[in-house]
């Protein structure tokens, strides 16, 4: 029914301005006019906002990743409006072979908002309006040909969506630098883009815009041309809950010098109180020692019984004691000289140190939603049950 009423609607629609332009042309008058309101205008024009992450503008084939407060706090972006080809078949006194121009006024819906009206123009179907700041606009986006003047009613409400992410290999992308040289410490790591400071600290953390925070950070900047995403990438390789999240850390790069902040509070300092999107937070295999696990594992055959004087199901249990109390130190250390870190978390120490990374959040930063990522289940597949405790944060094992 709805479908019928707008056919026929627009054949009215065509019969006035044939009639009209007729009339126009009988009395030596040029051009007529039509509006046409917001409900049938969204069909003859589209929009979309310049992306907030993507672009590489210092032309070194690598993804921006700023990190820095100037771009964390960006409200206001370049919008580009288009009149579309259906507008000359619903209107066919128009033409595109006419010299045709836009005009657009832009005015706050919400007085008290502190936006302020806009008001643009230019030859063509292609109208930009640069540095509009985001919020809903309410105005009338005008269409002129050498016949007369199309006036439709348009309702904008450009918005900036802040993601990011915390934690360690497994969110910085470590394994999938931008470029790959002979060893991995000449890898090449993400690029702060012009004036940015933080090529460095993505050295140090091996962040990749191959990553999939990166990559899930494209995607939705890609999938609504309405927003525009600012994605912040804290993440480190071989950070921990304390060493990392919560204390600075000298990075897994040490040869660099220097410490990156904690991803908390430099995410906090960032967001300078305006609200995060989305925050994932991928930590916990490093609290627990998945790296010197897996490479105890590799001295013991499941055939083989007598290294370091135990037999193999020994030699496994000590390692699944040491998963659990995070020390690494102890009958391990003689096998190899394997000298690890002060002592890590642990499996039991694990969900109290989520509960210090939730309250910490809660305390420094306003974040609308936190997702506590899940290691692949090959990894471990029991990471679910450490987030029964910690209420607000929500496990996505899809991620």
């Amino acid at each position: 029914m709805e479908c019928r009423k707008k056919i026929i609607r627009t054949v009215w629609v065509y019969i006035l301005l044939i009639v009209g332009g007729n009339l126009f042309a009988e009395s030596g008058s040029v051009g007529f006019s039509v509006g046409i309101d917001e409900a049938d205008g969204e069909a003859f024009f589209s929009w979309e906002m310049e992306p907030g992450f993507g672009p590489d503008r210092n032309y070194d084939g690598r993804v921006d990743i700023p990190n820095n407060r100037e771009y964390a706090l960006k409200d206001y972006f370049d919008l580009s409006v288009r009149l579309k080809e259906l507008f000359f078949v619903a209107y066919p006194l128009f033409s595109q072979s006419q010299s045709i121009r836009l005009s657009l006024t832009l005015q706050p819906v919400n007085s008290a908002s502190g936006l302020v009206g806009r008001n643009a123009s230019a030859p063509g179907l292609l109208l930009q309006i640069p540095d509009l700041r985001c919020g809903e606009y309410r105005g009338i986006l005008k269409v002129q040909s050498d016949a007369g003047e199309a006036l439709i009613t348009v309702r904008m409400n450009p918005k900036r969506l802040v993601f990011a992410s915390i934690g360690d290999s497994y969110s910085s992308g470590e394994g999938t630098p931008e470029r790959r040289y002979r060893a991995n410490r000449f890898s090449i790591w993400a690029d702060g883009g012009p004036g940015s400071a933080a090529i460095l600290d993505h050295l140090r953390a091996h962040r990749s815009s191959a990553s999939w925070p990166a990559q899930t950070a494209l995607f939705l900047e890609n999938a609504d041309p309405h927003s525009s995403v600012i994605f912040l990438f804290l993440a480190a390789s071989g950070a921990r809950v304390d060493k990392g999240l919560l204390e600075a850390y000298a990075g897994i790069d040490r040869a660099l010098g220097g410490e990156l902040k904690p991803q908390v509070d430099e995410l906090a300092y960032l967001a300078a109180g305006q609200r995060v999107d989305y925050l994932t937070i991928g930590i916990g295999g490093n609290d627990l020692g998945l790296v010197p696990a897996a490479i105890f594992s590799l001295l013991y055959d499941p055939g083989v019984d007598g290294v370091g004087g135990k037999t193999y199901q020994a030699n496994v249990q000590t390692i699944v004691d040491s998963v659990y109390s995070g020390v690494w130190n102890g009958p391990l250390s003689g096998l190899t000289g394997y000298k690890d870190d002060p002592p890590r978390k642990g499996l039991h120490g694990l969900k109290e140190g989520y509960k210090l990374i939730d309250r910490e959040i809660r305390s420094k930063m306003d974040v609308h939603k936190v997702l506590l990522v899940g290691y692949p289940p090959p990894v471990f597949s029991g990471f679910a049950a450490l987030t029964d405790a910690v209420a607000g944060l929500e496990l996505d094992e899809n991620e």
